[in-house]
């Protein structure tokens, strides 16, 4: 059985590779392979069905299994997998990847895995590969090149079993044992090409590939070609020459000469050999921008540490496993630097001795850069149908998150909210008490602007038109269209989340994004409308002339927007003591500031609406009012505390919605976001706690 968990002190990853694996002794597999088929019918293919060959003596038996239409695992196909040099196994099938595909090789791979996944917290990744395998992967696919012993890929499929996945390797080194139902794993040379059609993955992962890859162009074009629109590719990669932490190459020559000279040997032959030691920081980068079909690539870089020197635990917990990593790297690319330095065997062993010795020293802080270099493979109109009509909510999320940024949740949870947030609007806005906090029995009003000016002035046989950018729910235009029967309303949103039930007959629901142009012809609408929209708004100009451009000459545009700042969030209602700027929501509202402005967003737009709508010169009568929306039932006037005691449940909501947005966007640990968290609901309804937001209604007539 394979580990379920991080590996104890006396844990040995080569454990669990026992003789059940082995072959037989004439060289083929004691049952018969089997080929499945993955639900569009292309095979699950070429896994040796007895295990892993562990010793060159199972390769060499004249006995030779039959060749069947099923593709079979034959000794020939072994003696053509591995070769053995000097007592090591190597994969016979591409000259490029220097080394071993043995017993001790796998161990060593293992032990990196683990040790990676240790300085990593536990986890397989750091970058988002959980937003595309959302749902537990129902739907998707993974692919794994270069899987080496499968440990990643298993654990992978485990997590995300919803999924189907694939590993890939050049030579059959992987266990059949106990694998996930989920998981296939295939031999093939990935820069030769795979055998599956475009767009076939959702997720396709590269780890430590730099010592079999030549060709890194040719790589990342296979992997742009097999992934889907919206799919992400992660290369993560070590840099070619490995170093002390913190220390300058003159320093590190000084603390550990050793472990400096071995690497500079190592670099060296890497090079002779063609390989790319400039891959992980630059080259890959550099290829995935030279593809075409790639976009939002991303770099993050971590240095893991190759022994257990430092006093972080996770370091240090990391490091104790690299260590069994790092004392074996000498003996795997022995026959790497021997034939490149064209050195003696004894001049070798002493390099090994200098690297273990440093290695083992506590005071030389050694250690590897890895680069995780991520890409997305672009959308265009017609893989957006498909795939929202695939699936509906995770992968409208999916889509919504890759096209415009926008992270914010599209789930149950995240629909509640918005209809509190609503109604509790609605109460505010036009000051009738609600009599009870039924969603759908909130009265109030829907809008402070007077659209209706515009909408009862129409002429027998004019037909009148509204838009609601950013519809969410799409409760405010379901409302609008009972108050205006013989008004078409219509609500655009980035994703197809709406209430479909009991719809007016004037309501229409479409995708779409105003930043890229709605399919409405000019002058089409005698009303738009839009609320809250600050944190998905990337660039008003485009907004403001996108609703010009639709709407009819008198027609009224009204947003509905709020400042992030502490001081509006915690001083405008009636307390305003300044301690209050020192409080757990204080403190969350900077953060928020702070994404926002990272992500391209404006945390200041009303004065940004205002001053694009003047700008723009096709608007008069540009007016604006301010609306306070209480977060809680804190006001003794009936409206406000109505309203307030609806909008409580939406605002404990908040930090959960905005997740993603700060954590990713301050790159913060998911351990002081939830200290964030706690800080802001410490504060909301803390004695003296007046919290509110002034709304923004802002309207103007198109000239």
């Amino acid at each position: 059985m394979r580990p379920q968990s991080v590996p104890s002190d006396n844990y040995d990853p080569g454990a669990y590779h026992d003789d059940q694996l082995l072959l037989d002794a004439s060289g083929s597999s004691s049952s018969a392979p089997t080929v499945s088929y993955d639900r569009d019918g292309y095979p699950r293919y070429i896994v040796p069905p007895g295990g892993r060959p562990t010793t060159p003596s199972s390769f060499y038996s004249s006995a030779e299994t039959p060749s069947t239409a099923m593709a079979s695992w034959s000794s020939t196909m072994e003696r053509r997998a591995f070769r053995e040099d000097e007592g090591r196994l190597y994969q016979a099938q591409n000259d490029d990847y220097v080394l071993p595909a043995d017993q001790k090789e796998m161990s060593r791979l293992d032990h990196q895995h683990y040790g990676c996944k240790l300085f990593q917290k536990g986890k397989n990744y750091v970058v988002p590969m959980d937003k595309v395998l959302e749902n537990r992967g129902e739907g998707r696919r993974g692919l794994d090149v270069g899987c080496g012993t499968g440990v990643w890929v298993i654990e992978m499929a485990r997590e995300f079993d919803k999924a189907e996945w694939v590993g890939v390797d050049l030579a059959p080194i992987q266990t059949d044992s106990d694998l996930p139902d989920n998981l296939t794993f295939i031999h093939e040379d990935a820069v030769r090409g795979l055998p599956y059609p475009d767009e076939y993955f959702d997720l396709i992962h590269c780890r430590v590939l730099y010592m079999g890859i030549r060709n890194w162009k040719d790589l990342v074009d296979e992997v742009a070609r097999l992934l889907r629109p919206g799919g992400m590719a992660v290369f993560v990669e070590v840099e070619g020459r490995w170093s002390l932490h913190e220390k300058t190459r003159e320093e590190e020559i000084k603390i550990a000469p050793g472990f400096s000279k071995f690497c500079d040997y190592l670099a060296m032959a890497t090079e002779k050999r063609g390989l790319d030691v400039d891959a992980a920081k630059t080259n890959i980068v550099k290829y995935i921008r030279q593809n075409g079909t790639l976009e939002d690539v991303e770099q993050l870089r971590m240095f893991i540490p190759l022994s257990p020197w430092s006093d972080e635990p996770h370091m240090k917990a990391s490091g104790k496993i690299m260590l069994v990593d790092a004392i074996e790297i000498p003996d795997a690319v022995r026959h790497l630097i021997l034939d490149a330095a064209e050195i003696s065997p004894s001049k070798f062993e002493e390099l090994k001795k200098g690297w273990i010795d440093d290695v083992h020293n506590p005071s030389c802080h050694v250690g590897a850069y890895y680069w995780h270099n991520t890409a997305r493979k672009k959308l265009h109109s017609v893989d957006e149908e498909s795939l929202l009509k695939n699936d509906t909510k995770t992968k409208q999320a999916f889509i919504i998150f890759r096209r415009h940024g926008q992270e914010l949740p599209t789930d149950e949870r995240e629909w509640r909210r918005l209809n509190l947030q609503h109604a509790g609007i609605k109460v505010v806005s036009f000051g009738k008490i609600v009599p009870t906090v039924n969603l759908f029995q909130a009265q109030g009003g829907n809008y402070l602007a007077p659209i209706d000016k515009i909408l009862n002035k129409s002429t027998e046989g004019e037909i009148q038109r509204i838009l609601d950018i950013g519809t969410g729910t799409g409760l405010w235009v379901i409302e609008i269209a009972k108050e205006y029967p013989k008004v078409e309303v219509i609500g655009a949103d980035l994703a197809q989340d709406q209430i479909k039930d009991d719809l007016p007959s004037n309501v229409q629901f479409i995708l779409g994004d105003v930043l890229k142009g709605l399919e409405f012809p000019d002058g089409h609408f005698d009303v738009i409308h839009s609320r809250l929209l600050f944190s998905g708004m990337s660039d008003w100009k485009t907004y403001v002339h996108e609703v010009a451009r639709l709407l009819k000459p008198g027609g009224m545009l009204v947003t509905n927007e709020i400042e992030c700042t502490p001081e509006v969030w915690l001083l405008s209602g009636p307390n305003k003591n300044p301690s209050a700027l020192s409080s757990g929501m204080a403190d969350w509202c900077r953060a928020l500031r702070k994404a926002l402005v990272a992500r391209g967003c404006s945390p200041d737009a009303p004065e940004l609406i205002k001053e694009m709508i003047k700008e723009s010169g096709s608007f008069s009568h540009v007016e604006e009012k301010l609306c306070l929306v209480p977060f809680w039932d804190w006001s003794d006037d009936p409206r406000l505390h109505e309203s307030g005691a609806l909008l409580y449940g939406s605002v404990q909501e908040l930090p959960e919605t905005f997740r993603d947005v700060i954590q990713d966007g301050l790159d913060m640990s998911t351990e002081d976001y939830d200290k964030l968290i706690t800080g802001f609901l410490s504060t909301l309804r803390s004695e003296g706690d007046t919290s509110s937001i002034p709304m923004t209604v802002c309207w103007a007539i198109r000239e």
